[in-house]
């Protein structure tokens, strides 16, 4: 798809509900409950206006290799999905 800036994400974050990574990222970031949410490779969810690390999160802010998290491209998103289905199936 090209370059994707974060500017070009955020808007379609939160105006459609698309979770956006790096590329090199194994989880991702997404609109929820009106803040950005990182769904990060442990596990944990973090809200991004709690980040312990300020620079280190504008410096990702501000690359422009996002693209759109699939289950084929990000793991956490993959394994977020089996385990909703796996979920749903025992319901």
């Amino acid at each position: 798809m090209g370059v994707l800036t974060f500017k070009f994400c955020y808007i379609r974050m939160k105006g459609n509900g698309l979770k956006y990574k790096r590329a090199a990222w194994k989880g991702y970031w997404a609109w929820e409950n009106d803040t950005i949410m990182m769904h990060c490779e442990d596990g944990k969810v973090l809200d991004i206006r709690e980040t312990d690390d300020v620079a280190f999160t504008l410096e990702n802010i501000l690359a422009n290799d996002w693209e759109v998290a699939v289950p084929s491209n990000c793991p956490v998103l993959a394994k977020e999905m089996a385990t909703e289905t796996e979920e749903s199936d025992h319901a």
